[in-house]
């Protein structure tokens, strides 16, 4: 919500946020990180194409990259996960493991099974996530009956937990241990 100038959580700081840019009033997508330790963590990329962010998070091993996406529920819109194909590729060379959150608005009924139907840009996601050795890790419905708020990943023990809605979607943690 463009309203909205600080948006505050308790022991996190903010480390990247984009806010809509077509118009509208609400939306957009932030990422947070511990307050203590935020000096481990980058912001590498505000998309120029889509409602999506890029962090670092620098650790013992080597950068984790993670994203926050946002993608409009157009059918036929294909135009954003061709970027996000684009957008990894280019910063995946510097990780050595993805995190891909968000509600990303595609239906798949094979894949994410709480779907409307197979949709061409679901089979799009589906197919890179398949390419990029990536694995979806929530099962359960995050609005309504659907499943569309997605945690794409190739981090062997990240875990996620659903909770409680915001507005019309459930809210979904992803947590994993990184030593940094």
């Amino acid at each position: 919500n463009k309203d909205v100038k600080h948006v505050e959580i308790e022991g996190y700081t903010i480390i990247g946020r984009r806010d809509r840019r077509d118009g509208r009033k609400c939306g957009g997508v932030a990422l947070f990180g511990l307050s203590n330790r935020e000096e481990s963590m980058t912001l590498v990329k505000d998309s120029e194409s889509s409602e999506r962010l890029w962090i670092l998070i620098h650790s013992d091993l080597r950068p984790y990259l993670v994203g926050a996406w946002y993608r409009p529920p157009f059918l036929g819109e294909m135009e954003t996960i061709k970027s996000l194909r684009t957008e990894w590729e280019e910063l995946s060379q510097e990780a050595v493991v993805t995190i891909l959150v968000g509600d990303m608005n595609i239906h798949h009924k094979k894949w994410l099974r709480r779907s409307d139907g197979n949709t061409a840009e679901g089979e799009e996601l589906y197919k890179f996530c398949k390419e990029a050795g990536w694995q979806q890790l929530v099962i359960e419905a995050t609005r309504e009956k659907y499943l569309l708020d997605l945690v794409i990943t190739d981090v062997e023990d990240a875990k996620h937990k659903v909770l409680p809605k915001i507005t019309d979607h459930e809210c979904v943690l992803v947590y994993f241990d990184l030593p940094v």
